[in-house]
């Protein structure tokens, strides 16, 4: 910072030398400065900088600190990749998420992290028009039914616009950190979106398939959220978005992984369609106490936003203060990093 004393008398030049220096402190703020460098990734060889994404990203300098966008070029990339916490500052660019996707195939019944085609670890993170899939379990019933996550979200300050979600169990690790999800596409079956992330989802289609069990009817989980306690501030808010189904599965909005897990749905269309079967427990709290759970319902449209049974004992009546606590875009946005993101 520059300072110096009151009594200083300054020339002009001085002074606007000054100034300038002082807003270039005050934005540099935002963690990264304005777009230098565009790198494109084409599948073709010399149709861009990379033919892979991971080589794109290995490019960047560690500790990058300006806005670096590396743009798809249309395609499917069948490979793994993991952007490192020591490389922030990346926007990632589709061509759209009909023709952008980022493919894996791995399930296991160990650590479902394992598994990710896609993992973002760094701050300040951007994914615009691409789709991202993990293709196990996808339409096959005969493999053994595992977790497989299409991508996993670890760095704080990440948003996501216009991108789609694909897998069965385990989909989007939504882990730790701030995180935007705008006019998103999120595809599955079981604990489809979990993690303790604290994440606005704004705009988005949540899309239910049936749990691919051959033998069993299982009901397919939206949500599996895991705040650890009540000091914590996570949780997942859906607003202004629809849930689809597939087939018409039975369907919970959401189960407790962990005794303070928090998941609010507002303003939402419940499957107007008729195509997914919200059942009338609507949450499974999984046995554990519901004092610290956190679910909650409100204005919600269509045939599954009936709550139809007094047996919702996980549900929460919110007052209007500790709704608009939730659902403002303060809930993730307190220092306005959104505003800074490119």
């Amino acid at each position: 910072m520059v300072s110096f004393d009151r009594e200083t008398v300054l020339l002009p030049s001085v002074l606007a030398f000054i100034l300038v220096c002082c807003c270039f402190v005050v934005d540099s703020r935002a963690d990264c400065g304005i777009p230098v460098n565009t790198i494109v990734v084409d599948r073709q060889p010399g149709q861009g900088n990379y033919v892979t994404i991971q080589e794109a990203v290995n490019s960047i300098p560690s500790g990058n600190s300006q806005w670096i966008i590396i743009q798809l070029n249309p395609g499917k990339y069948e490979e793994r990749v993991n952007i490192t916490s020591d490389k922030p500052c990346i926007v990632l660019q589709g061509y759209d998420r009909y023709n952008t996707s980022i493919e894996w195939n791995q399930g296991t019944t160990e650590n479902p992290f394992d598994t990710a085609g896609f993992t973002s670890n760094a701050e300040n993170f951007v994914a615009k028009n691409i789709t991202f899939k993990n293709t196990y379990n996808l339409g096959v019933q005969e493999l053994p039914i595992a977790k497989a996550v299409a991508a996993a979200i670890i760095g704080d300050k990440s948003s996501f616009y216009d991108c789609s979600f694909i897998s069965v169990q385990d989909t989007l690790a939504d882990q730790s950190g701030r995180h935007y999800f705008r006019n998103c596409h999120i595809e599955g079956a079981m604990d489809f979106i979990f993690g303790n992330g604290r994440s606005i989802y704004e705009d988005c289609e949540i899309l239910v398939q049936p749990y691919p069990d051959p033998v069993n009817i299982v009901k397919s989980v939206i949500t599996a959220q895991e705040r650890a306690n009540e000091e914590q501030t996570t949780g997942f808010v859906f607003k202004f978005g629809k849930i689809n189904g597939v087939q018409n599965p039975p369907t919970w909005l959401g189960r407790a992984l962990t005794s303070f897990s928090t998941v609010l749905f507002k303003n939402m269309s419940f499957s107007s369609d008729g195509l997914v079967n919200i059942t009338s427990e609507r949450w499974d709290n999984m046995g554990l106490s519901v004092t610290g759970i956190v679910y909650a319902e409100a204005n919600n449209t269509g045939s599954g936003a009936d709550i139809r049974s007094d047996a919702v004992t996980s549900e929460k009546n919110l007052s209007v203060e500790q709704w608009n606590y939730y659902t403002d875009i303060s809930f993730i946005d307190q220092d306005h990093w959104l505003g800074q993101q490119p």
